[in-house]
């Protein structure tokens, strides 16, 4: 029998595995049905938590962790990957400031800050480092930026002249906006920021009305976060002649886009990146089959990211796809025209969710052996 050459390219499944843990537990399965496969990882992400452990995991790069200090006093371990060959950083806004990370009694953007991406970036520059890549999203803030422009040397001051805390609540404070400071080597840098969202600042398509919500923002909490990215927009056409509030993607991660427009970094599809540095079509070219997937799958999936992003290739050279899933939703037959051969779920007895999450390694084995299986017959 020919090699049969399987191309493994999921996105993580959201509170169980990662998107290389899937790739491992794949490859086992088809492995334990026939070691005759030849099999190729290529983990997935689109610009959000994952970001950095998939970009060092798809070009020979490796994770660190630093511990740095928030603006409430709190020790954050950072993670963030390095790739040596090509002098480059990846770090996650999730690892530095994430809606994860927060206490849920304490869960609101009003509080929140992005000054450990800047600390994290003039730690970088320290080490020698003048190439990063920023996977956006993730993040648990609505500051518009200020946080991570603060950690760097920039200042935003109030009516008073005094600098205030770089948080969502006090961006309707800010009556001036002092960037000298900000460390000069970051202007000498490439910043390519991994963005899969195209809001603006403000308005109703905007940072806060759009994601304030889901970071845990009340109704009279969203008019102030929404009433202080205006000011803070106006403030830096007024005091920096920088008009960046209308600019597509300026609003991901509560304002961070706008913050990296900035510094003159460049907004790229997350997983575009993705395929780029894994030189992912030409792998789709040489492949006999694809295994993609996420946790939850539904006609909505087409709106997404990875598996449409993947789909798209394995039609362009009509390579078949199998999505692995926890979850099957509605109208999933919409997504057959996306590229997908077929759709499993790797549920195998009814179960919570508790147990899904424990079992969910085992049961990615479990049906990637018997794909593998009916393969080879």
């Amino acid at each position: 029998m020919k090699k049969k050459k399987i191309l493994v390219a999921p996105d993580s499944f959201k509170g169980s595995l990662t998107a290389i843990e899937v790739c491992d537990a794949v490859k086992e399965g088809f492995l334990k049905a026939c070691n005759e496969f030849e099999v190729d990882m290529v983990p997935m992400a689109d610009g959000g938590e994952g970001t950095a452990r998939v970009i060092a995991a798809n070009s020979n790069g490796y994770i660190k962790r630093r511990k740095c200090i928030d603006h409430m006093g709190r020790e954050v371990d950072v993670e963030y990957g390095i790739i040596d060959d090509k002098n480059i950083a990846v770090l996650d806004i999730a690892s530095c400031c994430g809606l994860e990370m927060l206490d849920k009694s304490i869960r609101t953007p009003m509080i929140t800050s992005s000054i450990v991406v800047g600390k994290m970036l003039k730690y970088l520059l320290d080490e020698g480092y003048r190439n990063f890549i920023i996977g956006l999203g993730g993040s648990g803030t609505n500051d518009g930026g200020i946080g991570m422009l603060t950690g760097l040397g920039g200042r935003f001051l109030d009516e008073n002249g005094r600098d205030i805390k770089p948080i969502g609540a006090n961006l309707i404070s800010i009556s001036k906006i002092d960037l000298s400071g900000i460390d000069e080597r970051i202007f000498e840098s490439e910043i390519i920021v991994a963005c899969d969202v195209s809001n603006p600042m403000t308005g109703k398509n905007g940072a806060t009305y759009v994601f304030g919500k889901q970071k845990g923002a009340t109704l009279e909490e969203l008019e102030i976060l929404e009433s202080g990215m205006k000011n803070y927009v106006s403030m830096l056409k007024n005091n920096l002649d920088k008009d960046i509030g209308n600019i597509p993607g300026s609003g991901a991660a509560g304002g961070l886009g706008g913050a990296f427009y900035l510094l003159n970094g460049k907004m790229k599809s997350g997983i575009e990146l993705i395929f780029e540095v894994s030189s992912f079509e030409k792998k789709v070219k040489e492949c006999d089959m694809i295994v993609t997937g996420e946790g939850a799958i539904d006609f909505q999936t087409q709106f997404g990211k990875t598996i449409a992003g993947v789909g798209k290739l394995s039609k362009k050279y009509n390579k078949p796809l199998i999505v692995l899933t926890g979850t099957i939703g509605e109208k999933v037959e919409e997504l057959y025209d996306l590229g997908i051969t077929s759709i499993f779920s790797i549920i195998d007895k009814p179960k919570n969710l508790e147990e899904a999450f424990e079992d969910a390694r085992e049961s990615v084995v479990n049906v990637s052996f018997n794909i593998g299986r009916l393969i080879i017959q």
